[in-house]
Formats: C-alpha cells, sequence, structure tokens
C-alpha cells in the first residue's frame, strides 16, 4: 500500500507523539495509549523522509492531527410509532483548522500561511521518496 506524502507526515507526528510520551507513562494504567505504532525500522524510515522539516512545522501539524474542537454526536431519524426521533449514534471529535492549531502554539499564522508550510512540508517528504525512487530504480 502506497500512502502520499500527507499521509506519511500525519503518521510521523502521531508515532512521535506516542514515542515521547512513553517517558512520562503510568506503566500499570497508561501503556496501551503510550506504546509505538511503528517498528524501529519503520520509524528510521520516517525519520529519514521527514528529515529537515522544521520542528516547528512538525509541531504545528502534530496540534492539528491531534486537536479537537470538541465533540459532536452523529443522529439518525428513527420513527417510533408516528413521530421521527433523532437517535444518538456515535460521538465524534470536530477537527480543527491549521490556522486553529497554529494559533494553538502561539504562532499567529493565518490559514494560508499554516497552509504553506504544511504544502512545503509535504514537498520535501516528496522529493525525498522521489529521489529514493530513482535511485532504487523503481518506476514512481
Amino acid at each position: 500500500m502506497r500512502l502520499s506524502a500527507g499521509d506519511l507526515l500525519k503518521r510521523h507526528v502521531i508515532e512521535r507523539r506516542f514515542r515521547y510520551s512513553i517517558r512520562g507513562v503510568d506503566m500499570e494504567r497508561d501503556l496501551r495509549t503510550a506504546v509505538p505504532r511503528m517498528s524501529h525500522g519503520q520509524w528510521v524510515d520516517s525519520c529519514q523522509l521527514t528529515a529537515g522539516i522544521p520542528s516547528e512545522v512538525l509541531a504545528l501539524i502534530s496540534v492539528w492531527v491531534w486537536g479537537t474542537d470538541g465533540t459532536t454526536w452523529t443522529v439518525d431519524a428513527v420513527r417510533v410509532g408516528e413521530e421521527l426521533m433523532n437517535v444518538p449514534l456515535e460521538q465524534v471529535a470536530i477537527p480543527i483548522t491549521l490556522a486553529e492549531a497554529a494559533r494553538r502554539l502561539g504562532m499567529g499564522l493565518s490559514y494560508a500561511q499554516a497552509r504553506a508550510l504544511y504544502r512545503s512540508a509535504i514537498d520535501a517528504v516528496n522529493e525525498k521518496l522521489v529521489r529514493r525512487a530513482s535511485r532504487d530504480g523503481v518506476a514512481a
């Protein structure tokens, strides 16, 4: 399965958060939420692909991926007798925008500026993927 550069970046910041949270984990209670998801080889590969991307940009992407503006319920209309009632199905997180993620980090960027930083990170990962494919002789 081939992942896009954006997917690779998101997976990297998720794994990065898991690996950094291990340092403060209570092994009795929080073990499940702080265990790395990637093997060591996958983590090294991910680090190679994201090398050179400023840590501020990775932090921005991390806050964007993990941040929420609360939750909402998905509902389904169900007929009870002769009435239609909305029945809550599941609670889902409301995602935040890149501009909100930048605001939470105190960066003071507009959406366009935050999006440009994200695009530059994607371009950097894409460039490394293309270089790797051409070096290995694999058709992109």
